[in-house]
């Protein structure tokens, strides 16, 4: 019993080394099925459209792949930016009108983060996603190529629960998708900033990162305005979750866009952590006897 224990506890530990190691990287650029689109329209005053796509780094420096060769300049808002991170995020807004209605300027915008895993994040300065067709702006609005001719309706997040259906208003290809330089009237976050709480219903733990596009960078209804790409970076894979854009009146509209989740790698490594830590107790308990 005791060799097989401390057998046992020596497997365990080459196991959790393993898994401890990050995957490298076998699946470089934009991810399939995290490229999109999610209107966010239960605020009818603050509606508006988040265009998103991740990227997986094809090395150990993500920004000199060549899917960032248009970026001039990375700005970090959060953290030392993390060139070696596997994950980087991208979402970019367009203050367009799904519902008509008395507009407002739109000055923030939350993303739903968990366990403090996102390692850095800011803006792409003066750049914008590219569908194929142009740049992303108040004109081409969407990275569907081209713009559906009518808004899908508002993507649904309860309330009460704070639980959405797991997907964004659209999926797209990531064939045509890439970044470009845009000189014209793309607003830039003034700042970014890490805050608890924020999400709807009793979801716990629940923290947002919060790009704020204070007067005169919010972004304006009249024309359609909208954002520079902003990112975040990880190494913990995609999935569908909160976010939200905020009018400068502090009325809110959500939806579902990639956000970061933790790896299965940390709950594998908290139960061989208990496992390992029981054998040894036992194996002493025993010398004791």
């Amino acid at each position: 019993m005791r060799n097989l224990i401390k057998s046992s506890i020596i497997i365990i530990g080459i196991l959790s080394s393993v898994l401890f190691i990050r995957t490298p990287y076998v699946h470089a650029g934009l991810l399939s099925g995290y490229s999109g689109w999610t209107e966010m329209s239960d605020c009818p005053a603050c509606d508006s459209i988040v265009n998103f796509s991740v990227y997986q780094a094809s090395d150990s420096n993500w920004t000199d792949d060549s899917f960032f060769s248009s970026v001039s300049s990375v700005i970090t808002q959060y953290g030392t930016l993390d060139t070696s991170a596997q994950y980087i995020y991208m979402y970019q807004i367009i203050n367009k009108d799904p519902v008509t209605s008395a507009e407002e300027n739109v000055y923030k915008l939350a993303v739903k983060t968990i366990d403090n895993i996102v390692t850095s994040g800011g803006y792409f300065a003066n750049t914008v996603f590219y569908d194929g067709l142009g740049n992303i702006n108040g004109s081409n609005w969407s990275l569907s190529n081209p713009d559906p001719s009518s808004f899908p309706g508002d993507d649904p997040i309860d309330s009460i629960t704070g639980i959405g259906n797991g997907q964004p208003s659209t999926i797209v290809s990531t064939t045509n998708i890439s970044l470009a330089v845009d000189n014209a009237t793309s607003q830039s976050p003034f700042s970014l900033q890490y805050a608890s709480g924020g999400c709807p219903g009793p979801t716990s733990p629940c923290n947002v990162l919060v790009w704020n596009f204070p007067y005169p960078q919010d972004i304006k209804h009249n024309p359609d305005g909208y954002s520079t790409v902003v990112f975040l970076t990880s190494n913990a894979a995609p999935a569908y979750n909160f976010a939200e854009v905020e009018s400068i009146q502090g009325t809110g509209a959500d939806g579902e866009v990639p956000t970061v989740t933790p790896e299965p790698v940390s709950s594998i490594l908290f139960l061989a952590g208990g496992a390992t830590l029981a054998g040894r107790r036992y194996l002493k308990r025993r010398k004791q006897i």
